[in-house]
C-alpha cells in the first residue's frame, strides 16, 4: 500500500482529533473550503483482485453450455483422471442466457452484472503462476528467489488513477504470509517489487480510517470510557445530513452503519495511538479466524472504496500451495492436499466435495462484497477480477483457467455473458490485461511479455 498525501474531502472529526473519511457525495459540490467533499468525478472508474490459489473444478466453475447437462459429482465407478483440459465447447461463444454454475451459484443475485471467461492460459505454470498471472511474465530469480517478472495489471492501473486518491492502491490478504515470493505475492509495483498484503485487519484499520498523529492521553480516556469514535463525531454528521439529498442520506447513514458494525466485531478504539501488532500476528493467524477477518477486510476494502481513499484495491485469500484448512465449513483436510484429487484414493468423493465448497465460499464472499459496493452506489463503476492461476492443480495445468468479472467498470464491460474463445487459439491472460487497460481508458496495445499478447477481447467489451 502506497500512500499519498489527502486529497480534499469530507470528514468527520472523532475524538482525540481522529479524522473518520466519508464518501464522496452527489449532492456536494467541489468546493476548496475546509470539510467539503470532492464531487464525485464523471468517469471515475475503480478496480478490484480477488486472488484465490489452487486453480478450479472447472467442470463445476463454467456454466452449463446451451442444450447441455450439468456436471455432477462423479462416483468412483465413473471417475475419470483430471488429466486434460475442460472445455464447455470446441469453438468460440458468447451466451447471454447463461445460468450460474454449482460454484458461481451464491452469485446468482448478480448474474447480469458477470462475466464468465473461458479460454485464456497463465503467463507461468506450476505454483509459480500464482505470481504470474497479473503480470503476464515469468517469474525472475533474485538471490535463489524467483519472484515477479514484472509489474502487475492492478498497479499499472494504479499507476494511471491512483493519483487523486489517499492511498494509490490497498493490498489485503487473509491467510497470507508476510514473505514476499513467487507462491505468496501477486501484486507486484514492478520486477521483483511485491506489494505485500496487509493481513491483520486491526492494522488495516488503523492504516486506513485512524489519524495516527493523535494526542496518546486524550485517545486512552476515550478508550477507557469505550467510547466509539464515531459517537464524539455523530453530531457533525446530524449536521452534515442536512445538507444532502435523498440518496446521499442513505449512503451516508449505511456508511455509518457499516463503520460501527466494524469498529464493533474488531473490539477496539481506533482513537489509540499505540504501534499496531505486526502483520500476521496475533489473533487472525489461525484458520478459525478466516471468516471474520474476510468479513472485516472485504468491508474495508469497500469503505475505503466509498470514501474514495483507493480506487485500486487486490485481496489476496491465502497463498499458492497452502496448507490452509476450513474447519468453519466442515472441511477437515488441508486446500492443497484437497486440490489434487485422485480417484483410486478411498474417499475421494468426500474431498472433491470439499475441494468445490471452499470455491463456493469464495463465491459467497466476492456476493457480500459486491452487495457492499452496492450499496454504497459505487459498484457501477467497478470492475472486480475474480482468478486463480491454475484449472487443473491435479497436474498443476495452467490453460483455460477459470475466471470471473464481475460489475461493467462504468460501462466499459459488456456484462451479463459467458464467453468461451477459441479453444485452438491459445491466447495468454494478457490480453485480458490488455483489454482491462484498455478498458480503463488507458492507451495499451501490450502487456507483460509482449510476444504473449495477442490483442484485446472484444467479445467482453461493451
Amino acid at each position: 500500500m502506497r500512500s499519498r498525501g489527502l486529497t480534499r474531502r469530507s470528514f468527520l472529526r472523532g475524538g482525540a482529533g481522529t479524522a473518520i473519511a466519508l464518501p464522496v457525495f452527489d449532492s456536494l459540490r467541489a468546493l476548496s473550503g475546509r470539510g467539503q467533499a470532492r464531487a464525485a468525478g464523471e468517469g471515475v472508474q475503480r478496480f478490484i483482485v480477488y486472488a484465490t490459489p489452487l486453480g478450479s473444478f472447472a467442470e463445476m466453475f463454467f456454466p452449463t453450455p446451451p442444450g447441455g447437462t450439468p456436471y455432477q459429482y462423479p462416483t468412483a465407478d465413473n471417475f475419470v483422471p483430471r488429466e486434460r483440459v475442460y472445455w464447455t465447447g470446441d469453438a468460440p461463444m458468447v451466451n447471454p442466457d447463461f445460468e450460474v454454475s454449482h460454484i458461481l451459484e451464491p452469485l446468482a443475485a448478480h448474474r447480469d452484472d458477470l462475466i464468465v471467461l473461458e479460454g485464456l492460459e497463465n503467463s507461468g505454470g506450476n505454483h509459480r503462476g500464482y505470481c504470474c498471472m497479473l503480470t503476464g511474465t515469468e517469474t525472475v530469480e533474485v538471490a535463489g528467489t524467483k519472484l515477479g517478472g514484472g509489474i502487475s495489471v492492478d498497479q499499472e492501473i494504479a499507476n494511471h488513477i491512483g493519483g487523486e486518491t489517499r492511498f494509490s492502491s490497498l493490498q489485503l490478504g487473509v491467510r497470507t504470509p508476510s514473505k514476499i515470493g513467487a507462491k505468496e505475492t501477486v501484486s507486484w509495483y514492478g520486477q521483483a517489487q511485491g506489494a505485500a498484503p496487509e493481513t491483520d485487519p486491526q492494522v488495516a484499520w488503523n492504516y486506513l480510517f485512524s489519524d495516527l498523529e493523535t494526542d496518546p492521553q486524550a485517545a486512552e480516556e476515550i478508550k477507557q470510557r469505550q467510547l466509539s469514535v464515531l459517537d464524539a463525531a455523530l453530531g457533525q454528521a446530524a449536521d452534515l445530513r442536512s445538507t444532502l439529498g435523498s440518496q446521499d442520506r442513505i449512503k451516508l447513514d449505511g456508511y455509518l452503519d457499516s463503520f460501527r458494525e466494524v469498529e464493533r466485531k474488531l473490539q477496539l478504539a481506533p482513537a489509540t495511538c499505540d504501534r499496531p501488532e505486526l502483520p500476521g500476528e496475533g489473533q487472525w493467524d489461525k484458520d478459525e479466524s478466516a471468516p471474520l477477518a474476510t468479513e472485516l477486510q472485504l468491508d474495508m476494502l469497500a469503505m475505503a472504496m466509498a470514501c474514495d481513499l483507493t480506487r485500486v484495491a487486490t485481496f489476496q485469500m491465502a497463498s499458492e500451495a497452502t496448507n490452509m484448512k476450513h474447519p468453519f465449513l466442515g472441511v477437515d483436510g488441508r486446500w492443497h492436499d484437497l486440490s489434487h484429487i485422485k480417484g483410486d484414493v478411498p474417499g475421494f468423493e468426500t474431498e472433491m466435495q470439499d475441494y468445490v465448497a471452499i470455491q463456493r465460499w469464495n463465491a459467497e464472499q466476492i456476493a457480500g462484497l459486491i452487495d457492499r459496493l452496492k450499496a454504497f452506489g459505487i459498484f457501477e463503476e467497478t470492475g472486480l477480477l475474480w482468478i486463480t492461476p491454475m484449472h487443473n492443480a491435479q497436474i498443476h495445468n495452467r490453460y483455460n483457467l477459470p475466471i470471473m468479472l464481475a460489475g461493467s467498470m462504468g460501462g466499459a464491460l459488456a456484462t451479463g455473458r459467458h464467453v468461451r474463445l477459441d479453444p485452438n487459439a491459445e491466447r495468454i491472460v494478457n490480453d485480458l490485461h490488455v483489454t482491462l487497460l484498455q478498458g480503463m481508458g488507458i492507451d495499451a496495445e501490450t502487456f507483460g511479455e509482449p510476444q504473449k499478447v495477442s490483442g484485446p477481447i472484444p467479445e467482453i467489451l461493451a
